[in-house]
């Protein structure tokens, strides 16, 4: 595999990344409107499912109460749904927006695992508020997932930034966006290009320390790049263009990137980037996820052992040892720290969103023992899939050690979960605000009632339906 790095100016390499644009898009346009696999399918169902029930259980987070109920007095068209309960009415962009932001808010989105890219949330928002302007079936939503999944994923593999450098969210959202609602809405393959170019030369240059400082811009940009990548849908159909390579130039000339420019178009059509995906079991940051399954392994050994206040000293061998902070201001600081993943589950035995809650950030033991923490690199470093492992040894104030260690998180295409596990942890987001969400998101990963046929507005607005 061959990568260029810093020739944004290359014209011979601009050249070759415009192409291969190109040839990735004309692919999507084609694929949207064939059959695909089965198994295709039926991942896109998962992912729809996990994201939207990702978005659905943060609309009682009081800064995305707050944006919607800024937006309610604005927003008159009504023309797509805003995932809270009764499914209240925005216009496409609105809805875009709060639901973007929303879902990324708990971290338990769903994720792709060859490249640091969250393909189904960059989708999803844009995608299904143009669905419902559109009355699409359930079955259009998911081919139109699973191929701009692809397009989306192909991006972040073919763009790589320096380590904790840029924020994927930030980077290639707004693709993202604009691939899924540009395929809803039918358009052809040149003015998606168009669009593409568009949305690249607008990405904004998020760094990933936003999230480990708890800086609450960081979970706009999801949101905002809905926005971008279905206005940029606007401006090509009005006749704008952008780069002809896209992002590349901001990519390579400002941000540093390495291109692999072959990823754009290697073995399309043959594999499937969203069979690839990870679904997540803990609310924080994927690279603290092995470390939440030592810290959840040694919470029972710890108390066997006396308890946190014994604990002298606690060293957590890492892929990430810069990823640190032992004081997190917020709940996205505490889903980014190291040290609070740990510190938490070995006090109140749980990852879960109540994990990162203010009330536990701030609790005395939960504190004491994220100021034992010792972030060290995991040497040496196996390679990919087990290449965020955690080792986890806590030494207790008489010399006993407690050794645990987890070298691929349950939730990837290494360790999968099943069907069941996963519905299990949508009805325990949802079913309390939406007693109808678990059965129809059943419904829709098993293709039960002639769920494929039906509107995505039909099915949303009974999923929100009010008790």
């Amino acid at each position: 595999m061959s990568s260029q790095k810093g020739l944004g100016c290359d014209s011979d390499i601009r050249a070759a990344v415009a192409d291969g644009i190109g040839k990735l898009m004309l692919w999507a346009v084609e694929a949207v409107q064939k059959p695909l696999p089965d198994e295709v399918l039926s991942k896109a169902a998962l992912v729809l499912v996990d994201d939207v029930a990702a978005i659905s259980a943060a609309h009682s987070v009081p800064e995305v109460a707050a944006l919607y109920a800024g937006i309610q007095g604005r927003s008159h068209a009504g023309e797509a749904r805003v995932y809270r309960p009764g499914a209240p009415a925005a216009s496409r962009q609105d809805a875009a927006l709060i639901n973007g932001v929303a879902g990324c808010w708990l971290e338990l989105d769903e994720g792709f695992r060859g490249a640091p890219c969250h393909a189904g949330l960059y989708v999803i928002p844009a995608l299904l508020a143009e669905a419902e302007t559109r009355a699409l079936t359930l079955e259009h939503v998911l081919a139109v997932l699973a191929v701009a999944y692809e397009v989306t994923s192909r991006m972040a593999e073919t763009w790589k930034f320096p380590a904790m450098s840029v924020h994927p969210h930030a980077a290639f959202a707004s693709l993202g966006a604009s691939c899924g609602a540009g395929l809803a809405r039918g358009l052809p393959a040149e003015k998606l290009i168009a669009a593409l170019n568009i949305a690249g030369g607008m990405v904004p240059a998020g760094t990933y320390q936003a999230a480990v400082e708890g800086a609450l811009v960081r979970n706009l940009w999801v949101g905002m790049s809905s926005c971008i990548g279905m206005q940029a849908l606007d401006l090509a159909e009005a006749g704008f263009d952008g780069y002809e390579d896209g992002p590349h130039p901001a990519f390579t000339q400002l941000l540093n990137a390495e291109v692999f420019k072959e990823k754009l178009t290697d073995n399309l059509g043959k594999r499937w980037a969203i069979q690839g995906g990870y679904h997540k079991l803990h609310g924080c940051c994927h690279s603290t996820h092995a470390a939440a399954e030592a810290a959840l392994e040694a919470a029972g050994k710890l108390r066997a052992a006396g308890g946190a206040q014994r604990v002298e000293t606690i060293e957590l061998f890492t892929h990430r040892p810069s990823m640190s902070n032992r004081a997190p201001k917020n709940t996205l600081a505490a889903r980014f720290s190291f040290e609070h993943v740990v510190a938490a589950a070995l006090s109140i035995g749980s990852t879960g969103p109540q994990a990162f809650s203010e009330k536990v950030i701030e609790d005395p033991e939960v504190a004491f023992l994220r100021n034992r923490v010792r972030l060290l690199p995991y040497e040496p470093l196996p390679a990919w899939p087990e290449d965020r492992p955690a080792r986890l040894v806590i030494t207790m104030d008489d010399g006993r050690q407690l050794d645990t260690e987890c070298m691929s998180a349950p939730g990837g295409p290494d360790h999968p979960i099943s069907a069941e596990m996963l519905l299990q942890k949508v009805a325990g987001l949802t079913a309390d605000d939406f007693p109808s969400f678990p059965d129809h998101a059943r419904s829709i990963v098993e293709g039960n009632g002639g769920m494929r046929g039906k509107t995505w507005q039909e099915i949303i607005m009974k999923m929100l339906a009010r008790p």
